[in-house]
């Protein structure tokens, strides 16, 4: 098989599993047939496919400290970092026009932007684990609702002031 075919049967697995935990969740959640179920929370939990398929634990585990986390989001994925003090916020820019969502592109991104929910659990996961410690990640604006590039608010509990120092810095 040429590299095309092979691509495309990972994006078809990828979709399977990603709509089969969606189902998952939603049939968990619906009890009779008048629960409603909480779609970003279900999005959210998708991203463990996204995350599992991505192999984000092993990437994750390459990273000694922040400065190895940061500079491969900076310098590999040519994210963009600003932190501000007051709030706590770190605000990640993904800085791509295009969303990168397999699951949106296989729609030929004619889909709903509740899947930037999606997303907004997969940067929750990736920052808990690399950094070991509890986020909060939020959308501030997406490529799907119209926005220039994908950007999260992150919140991270519990910083020390070289850490604070370190944001600033980014």
């Amino acid at each position: 098989m040429n590299d095309n075919t092979n691509t495309k049967l990972y994006d078809l697995q990828f979709a399977r599993d990603w709509t089969k935990n969606l189902l998952d969740i939603v049939d968990a959640a619906v009890d009779g047939e008048n629960k409603a179920v909480n779609m970003k929370e279900a999005l959210f939990q998708c991203s463990s496919i996204c995350y599992k398929n991505k192999g984000m634990d092993d990437l994750i585990g390459k990273f000694r400290n922040m400065d190895d986390f940061f500079g491969f989001l900076i310098n590999e994925w040519d994210w963009k970092f600003s932190y501000n003090r007051e709030k706590n916020e770190l605000l990640c820019d993904e800085n791509k026009s295009e969303c990168i969502c397999p699951v949106a592109k296989a729609c030929n991104f004619n889909i709903s932007p509740s899947m930037c929910y999606c997303t907004e659990g997969m940067l929750k996961r990736i920052f808990e684990t690399a950094l070991n410690r509890t986020v909060t990640t939020t959308m501030v604006t997406s490529v799907l609702r119209g926005g220039r590039s994908c950007v999260y608010k992150i919140v991270i509990e519990d910083l020390t002031n070289s850490e604070i120092d370190y944001f600033l810095n980014l």
